[in-house]
């Protein structure tokens, strides 16, 4: 059930009506509205893939995995066999939106990084849903083909912006390290809080960036400043592990002997020149 939109710009469908086997990607239809602050639609399930990008307000999506708010410059995606539940949360909400029914869609937006739900994608490029749109307009095999290429097109765009949040994150959770690892209280909880991002969302995206889980990074740190301050003074071990962001002296000490094969004691004696 669909209440009337403050304004219903357009939509275009494919005049053929089943996906062209021969082409990996299909696009059934496109559009762009604008809608008030009462606008709400509850449908069925429906069978093929469904893809808003917004461009103005805020709105709400809801579905299996619960309720998600989505503002300007978010894109989210409603997986074939999904229930559609929308409605909008600000006094004007605009998005454009396409769907795509060929049997790989899915499979195909996952090579982009892009899935089932919310993904932060930034300027919404109405430019090119309304060339989908002219493309299927056309009628033809030939403009469902364009269709088919400028919706990779908008992939590539969609894929390309939403990986740029999550680099910014990454810097940031690096620097954050770098400048807190010796204070023991800094846990990535601490972090991820920091960043208002998911902890497990943080794990992720810095391996990918760096090889290694931000656990890793972080007591990498501590340990090589540990290290160091072995090699360069006669301060007791659990004034270093205190001073290097470890709690507890006798983790430190089991660390290093794991780590370098020997004692924090026979490492201290190994150096050149006592100091």
């Amino acid at each position: 059930m669909m209440q009337a939109p403050t304004q219903q710009i357009w939509i275009q469908f494919r005049a053929h009506s089943a996906a062209r086997e021969f082409l990996p990607l299909s696009v059934r239809s496109v559009g762009r509205y604008r809608v008030n602050a009462q606008w709400q639609e509850t449908t069925g399930t429906k069978w093929f893939l469904q893809l808003f990008w917004i461009f103005e307000g805020s709105g709400r999506f809801h579905n299996s995995g619960g309720t998600v708010d989505a503002g300007c410059g978010d894109i989210f995606i409603y997986s074939p066999g999904s229930q559609h539940t929308m409605e909008s949360t600000s006094e004007r909400w605009g998005y454009c939106w396409l769907t795509l029914d060929h049997p790989e869609s899915v499979r195909w937006l996952q090579g982009f990084g892009l899935g089932h739900g919310l993904q932060k994608a930034g300027h919404c490029p109405e430019g090119r849903f309304r060339s989908i749109g002219q493309s299927l307009a056309d009628g033809t095999v030939e403009g469902e083909c364009r269709a088919a290429q400028e919706a990779h097109a908008l992939f590539i765009e969609a894929s390309k912006n939403r990986e740029q949040p999550n680099h910014s994150r990454v810097v940031q959770a690096k620097a954050a390290m770098d400048a807190s690892f010796n204070n023991p209280a800094f846990t990535i909880q601490t972090l991820a809080d920091e960043l208002s991002v998911h902890r497990s969302t943080l794990f992720r995206i810095f391996r990918a960036q760096y090889g290694l889980t931000p656990i890793q990074y972080l007591k990498n740190l501590r340990l090589h400043q540990a290290l160091r301050r072995i090699q360069q003074s006669n301060d007791p071990l659990h004034v270093i592990a205190s001073e290097s962001g470890f709690s507890d002296p006798s983790y430190l000490s089991r660390l290093i002997k794991q780590t370098v094969g020997l004692s924090a004691q026979k490492l201290r004696m190994s150096r050149p020149n006592d100091l």
